[in-house]
């Protein structure tokens, strides 16, 4: 490996994209100065090459770069949302943005995110596939689609493949947004507690006018109490 030394008896990294990536474990050594943060990906790289790390009678896993990031390099984020409407139909919102965080421009880049049964949904907005051109370094690309449940389960869905070109590679590449979790379809839900305001129209008046009547009588009867009251007092 051009760039990275690794001792003899210890695991080779295992190649991800254009990263070398340990598997990863707890226990840092004390001694290794390591970055503990996480980006985006769940990846900060360390600052030192494995050769540089002192493990000790430890088991050190880590995460480096070889080089400084050379060609694309995408992540994708997938979300879903459940909505249920009045006439109680259920619908799934899914959004999914690609992000480009290497270097270079991927090509050919297409998205499919068919792990949705047709047992369990229909799409009613868009489509699960979409192509682009290309996608910059830096730069987003977002889709989304809606579907309608027509069935009660609890859906696992799987995450959605992104495959785009490299000039410098033959082979199509492929990368996998992040999963999302179960989406619990059309759940019995509990009712909600609204205010009924078609008895409010009913017996609003009604109502109205207990409550002024009765306000009328206590501002009446506490004038003539407080009264009584000091008349006794002249009395004594």
């Amino acid at each position: 490996m051009k760039g990275n030394e690794v001792r003899s008896g210890e695991k080779q990294p295992a190649l991800i994209g254009d990263h070398f990536v340990n598997d990863l474990a707890l226990g840092l050594h004390s001694q290794s100065q390591a970055m503990e943060n996480i980006d985006g990906l769940g990846i900060e790289w360390f600052d030192r090459k494995p050769s540089d790390l002192s493990s000790g009678n430890s088991v050190v896993d880590f995460i480096y770069d070889r080089q400084p990031q050379e060609g694309p390099f995408l992540v994708a984020h997938k979300k879903a949302t459940l909505t249920r409407l009045k006439s109680g139909i259920e619908r799934v919102s899914v959004a999914i943005d690609v992000y480009n965080q290497g270097s270079g421009t991927a090509y050919d880049v297409t998205l499919s995110d068919d792990g949705w049964s047709q047992d369990v949904f229909g799409i009613v907005i868009g489509n699960t596939s979409i192509s682009w051109e290309r996608l910059d370094a830096g730069a987003l690309l977002s889709h989304s689609f809606e579907l309608e449940a027509k069935k009660k389960t609890v859906f696992y869905g799987a995450p959605a493949v992104i495959t785009f070109r490299v000039p410098t590679k033959a082979s199509l590449q492929e990368a996998y947004s992040t999963p999302i979790l179960s989406l619990d379809v059309l759940a019995d839900r509990q009712p909600e507690k609204k205010f009924d305001w078609r008895l409010f129209g009913k017996y609003g008046s009604l109502v109205s006018v207990v409550s002024v009547v009765v306000l009328f009588v206590y501002l009446i009867a506490t004038p003539s109490k407080s009264g009584a009251a000091k008349g006794s007092k002249k009395k004594r």
